[in-house]
């Protein structure tokens, strides 16, 4: 599909997710919502979002450290602002991950090197946020056969168990996937599938690839498995310091929610940092456990806030760093630059 076909069709539904939301959320009781701010709790936010910052720019660094070279914390921490200038507010064909690589590798001399880190970072993220997604129904059995429980969390157990064959048994499993690939390319109606499996196969193995090297190492690989799970509970914290933000206590079971949440909002489906998908993804899912959708809009727009705010911060780390000419990008004033939504949507 063309770029210029695909930006028009992710605008629309950015247009589409933010007019239903208006429609879905009670207008009064939502500008009541924004008259009910708890600056305590508002300020406590601000400290949980630079916590959940540096605790992943911390498991940046330390992944950087299995190949040599790597930058200072610090240095780190303003490449990861960057990142969320880039992810949140400029569209671009640079995505946050990929501005971080080409400024890292700067310092570490290495491409290879920056882009493993940034991968195994996405990748470890990645396989807990599956596996607290696919343990989640049951916890919650009440829940359990509800759809928009069950299939992501069965999808994400079939990606956990693919993913663990992948760094067990690889050669089996990627010979199963080409045969599969041939199938699909034999025959008429399914050829437009084999590029899908091929490009889940690549990704699987090189994933694979990226678990098998941290398993190598047990100290790096146990601070960088606790840094993701301090990520996590720091995600549970924004949630619930976001709603009371807004003098609203959530029920305890909106624990359940936030990980298959965040899980969707993943999915790069709407323009700007999946710019109202994310929101209605909030309260479609909370609401299935109490949660008025006015209260779950007024938190999804905080988070929405948070992200442009660390993407502004970003952007003076960004001029301050040279700009675009320390990127080694050249400025094309008629190129249509595309979005690429790759930090919008955490919470």
């Amino acid at each position: 599909m063309k770029k210029p076909l695909v930006r028009t069709i992710k605008l629309l539904l950015t247009l589409a997710f933010i007019y239903l939301l208006w429609r879905m959320a009670d207008k009064e009781s939502l500008l009541e919502r924004f008259t009910q701010i708890d600056l305590r709790y508002l300020a406590l936010f601000g400290l949980v979002g630079i916590a959940m910052l540096l605790v992943s720019n911390a498991k940046w660094f330390v992944l950087m450290g299995i190949h040599g070279e790597r930058p200072g914390f610090w240095a780190t921490l303003r490449i990861y602002f960057i990142g969320y200038y880039f992810s949140a507010l400029l569209p671009s064909n640079f995505g946050g991950d990929a501005a971080r690589i080409v400024l890292a590798s700067k310092h570490t001399g290495s491409t290879t090197a920056a882009a493993t880190s940034v991968f195994m970072e996405r990748v470890t993220g990645l396989v807990m946020l599956m596996a607290l997604v696919a343990i989640m129904p049951l916890l919650a059995p009440a829940l359990l056969w509800h759809p928009a429980f069950l299939i992501p969390a069965v999808l994400c157990a079939g990606a956990l168990v693919l993913l663990l064959a992948m760094a067990i048994v690889r050669q089996r499993v990627s010979r199963g996937a080409r045969v599969l690939s041939r199938w699909l390319v034999a025959h008429p109606r399914t050829r437009r599938l084999a590029p899908v499996v091929d490009w889940l196969t690549r990704f699987f193995a090189d994933a694979g690839k990226a678990l098998r090297a941290l398993s190598g190492n047990r100290r790096i690989a146990l601070q960088v498995w606790l840094l993701t799970a301090a990520f996590y509970g720091l995600v549970w914290l924004n949630v619930l310091v976001a709603y009371r933000t807004f003098s609203f206590d959530p029920p305890l079971a909106f624990v359940f929610m936030t990980p298959i949440a965040q899980f969707m909002t993943s999915l790069p489906v709407s323009a700007g940092g999946n710019l109202g998908y994310s929101e209605g993804v909030f309260a479609y899912y909370f609401s299935l456990v109490g949660i008025a959708v006015e209260a779950t809009v007024a938190m999804a727009v905080l988070l929405r806030l948070k992200v442009w705010f660390l993407g502004l911060i970003g952007l003076g780390f960004f001029l301050g760093a040279g700009g675009r000419s320390k990127l080694g990008v050249e400025r094309k004033p008629t190129a249509r630059p595309m979005a690429t939504p790759d930090q919008g949507a955490t919470p």
